[in-house]
Order: structure tokens, then sequence, then C-alpha cells
């Protein structure tokens, strides 16, 4: 008998809570939600502009530039974010009065207010929204300084403005040597996506952080913009105490177009992840061989891969063992190899389709030709057959 009332108790539960079933229902122009917002328990209202943002509906737009007005930080803070959330698709063109109600709440005299509402102002984008941003950047608290370094970021990513302005260089390299170390880190992460050469002397200069993700970050920017001035820096970092920012360095003689720089060290390197960047970016067959002994699977089938990219049927004879290697990681390595072998490659293929392996098998699938797709579309109960619909 419990077994039967415990499904009925949540069911009802359920639906005596007209918040969670609206979220839940994604009801885009809910009158409870609208109303709650406005005149329910503190809680009640904060779980209203969580759903509001959850469902994504401009209609909700209005209610939630109202409570941006509240009386409770809270609820404000709340409001702002949401706003965010209702215009976060990057195919969206939100209205000028989100962008212009945020802007007005980015002064606000709450510090968690005025971050919320440049993390927001990242998203909808806007007239006027990089300019505010830009300013943010200079507010007296680290935590609106972090969001405005991010909110300028998201301006790009989501396509909000096509490049970075003068003025946004300016104010993201100006971030880069903040006091505070997350804006730092964040400041120099926004250079990490995009080629932007105006920021070179800026991550250069940030080399030396004591933060190693800001380290790590910099290097990235700089082998986006793949200059071999950077090369000298690329070496430094190749003894630096970190994992990730090593590895990070051989990514960066690599896109400078400078792999005979990666040192013979990094072959030897305690990190998997360090070795296994030097075995995918090395343009040297011969160290790259080493790494097939490697210990680790990781390793190995990177220098797979890279050796396979670099002689193609010259290794068709010597790989073809690895097709039955006890180590997936292998395996796929081998089968990921047969597009560089258009001779040895069919094959390897055809055999990667019948691995015990999903990971190997998915590998094959990708390569496979439209035959053998079709072949797995047409076995309803293949394990590849909803993989299969998407290659």
């Amino acid at each position: 008998m419990l077994n039967f009332l415990i499904p009925l108790l949540a069911i009802a539960a359920y639906a005596s809570d007209p918040i969670t079933l609206a979220e839940d229902t994604r009801e885009s122009a809910s009158a409870v939600l609208i109303e709650t917002l406005k005149t329910g328990t503190t809680e009640d209202r904060l779980r209203a502009a969580r759903a509001m943002a959850r469902i994504q509906s401009q209609y909700y737009a209005e209610s939630l530039n109202l409570a941006l007005k509240d009386k409770k930080p809270a609820i404000r803070e709340e409001a702002a974010w949401a706003l965010g959330q209702l215009s976060i698709d990057a195919s969206s063109s939100p209205a000028n009065s989100i962008t212009a109600a945020l802007i007005h709440s980015s002064g606000d005299r709450k510090k968690r207010v005025r971050a919320a509402s440049a993390e927001a102002l990242g998203k909808t984008g806007g007239k006027d929204a990089e300019k505010r941003l830009i300013t943010l950047m200079n507010d007296s608290s680290a935590l609106v300084r972090r969001e405005a370094a991010m909110g300028l970021f998201r301006l790009r990513t989501l396509k909000r403005i096509p490049e970075y302005s003068t003025a946004t260089v300016k104010a993201l390299t100006q971030g880069i040597g903040d006091r505070d170390s997350q804006t730092r880190m964040l400041s120099t992460y926004a250079f990490s996506r995009f080629a932007e050469p105006r920021a070179i002397s800026a991550l250069l200069r940030v080399l030396r952080d004591e933060d190693a993700a800001t380290r790590l970050f910099a290097l990235r920017g700089l082998a986006k913009i793949g200059d071999k001035t950077s090369n000298q820096a690329g070496l430094k970092a190749l003894s630096d105490s970190d994992a990730g920012v090593r590895t990070a360095a051989v990514n960066l003689l690599a896109a400078a177009k400078s792999p005979s720089l990666i040192l013979a060290k990094t072959l030897k390197d305690p990190s998997i992840h360090v070795r296994a960047a030097s075995a995918k970016n090395l343009a040297n067959p011969i160290p790259i061989r080493r790494l097939l002994k490697d210990p680790s699977p990781f390793v190995h089938a990177a220098a797979v891969e890279r050796l396979a990219e670099l002689l193609k049927e010259e290794v068709a004879e010597e790989f073809a063992p690895l097709v039955n290697d006890l180590d997936w990681r292998i395996r796929r390595a081998v089968i990921k190899s047969a597009k560089h072998l258009p001779k040895s490659g069919p094959g390897w293929i055809q055999a990667g389709l019948k691995d015990v392996d999903l990971n190997v098998r998915v590998a094959a699938l990708e390569l496979a030709d439209n035959e053998a797709v079709a072949a797995v579309l047409a076995d309803p109960k293949a394990e590849l057959e909803m993989i299969g619909t998407a290659v």
C-alpha cells in the first residue's frame, strides 16, 4: 500500500506547486509566475524569477524589468540574471528596454546586483552594453570587474559584437594587470579564444603571473595569434611548474609553426598531457617513435595518430596489428589514422565497426563510407544506430 501512495503523494505535491509546474512545462506566458514575482514570499519570488530565466520567454521581460527596482537586493540580483538568460540565445535580438534597464541596474548600490547586471549585459548586448561593461572594468568591487571582463568576452562569443573594439582591448589588457587575481585570469581568458594581436604585449607580461590558470590562458591566447615573437616565452614555459601550462607551451610552439623548438625533455615530462601534446605536434618522426613505447596508452595513441599523419602508407604494415591491440585507446587511434591511409585505411575502418568497444566503433563510423553508415541505420538493434543518424 505504501509503495502505491508514495507516487500519488509526489504527484499531489507537484500539482500544488504552480511555480515548478510552470517551469517544467515551460509556460511561456504564465500569469502565476508574473503574479508570484510581484506579491509572493521572498523565496517564491526568487523561484519565480529563476523559472522565468529557465523558460527564456521574452514575455517575462517587462515583469523582470520592474523587479530590477525592487526594495530587496536579492530580488534585483535575481531579476538581472534572469534578464540575461532571456537573451542568451545568440540568434535572439533582445529588446532595447532590457539593455537599458540592465545598464541602469549596473549602477546599483549593491555590488552583487551590479555584478549580475554586468553578467547579463554580456548576454544581451545592445546599445551601449559594451561601453557600460568597459566602464565597469573600473568598478570598486572585484566581483563586478570579474563579471565585466566575462561580459565583454560574452559579447563577442555570442556575436553581439563582431570583434573587440580598441576600447575593449584596452579595458581587458588593463584587467590583465588588475590587483585581483580572478580579474586578471578572466581578462586573460577573454583573449584565449580569439586571435588578438593587439594583446600580445599584455599576454607576454602576464606569463609571470602567480596563478597557473592565468599563465595557461595567456599561452592559449598567444597560440591563437601564432606569432613567432612568442617563441621565447613558449620555450621558457616548457619549464613551468604546472603541467597545464607546459602543455599549452607545447601547443604554442606548434601554433607558431616552430615544432622544432619543442625540446626533447618534453618527451620525458611527468605529465601524460605534455607528452601527448608533444606527440601531436612534433614534425620529426624520430622522436615521435620513442613515444610509441610510452607506458601511457594516451600518449601512445597520440603518437600513432601523428605518425600516420606524417608517414601515411609507410606505417601501414607496422600499425596493422594495432587494430587488435588490447587497449581500446590504441585501437581507436589506429582507426582515426585510417583517413591518412587511402589503401589500408578502409579495411581498418571495417574492423573498427565490429570492435567490442563502443568508442572504437564510433570512431570507425565517423570515417565509414555511405554504404557502411546505411547498413548501421538499417539495423534498429545496432548500438550505433542512434549515433549513425548524426554522422
